[in-house]
């Protein structure tokens, strides 16, 4: 766990700079309602750990664009 905050906590801080920043939170605490929260944030998607780098890599492609 990152120490003093949460992956959400990080998207709220991002966000709040007013830089748009893609988001992909990767966790390895993910439940429907961690997933659910980091959408509504605006986080592009969310991975749970373990994780296949084939699903990383199309979605980092996808949200590049």
């Amino acid at each position: 766990r990152m120490p003093g905050y949460t992956g959400l906590d990080c998207i709220d801080y991002l966000y709040s700079t007013g830089k748009p920043t893609p988001v992909i939170l990767i966790t390895a605490f993910g439940d429907p309602q961690v997933h659910r929260d980091a959408l509504a944030k605006g986080a592009r998607a969310v991975l749970d750990k373990p994780l296949h780098l084939d699903d990383l890599c199309a979605i980092v492609a996808r949200t590049l664009g």
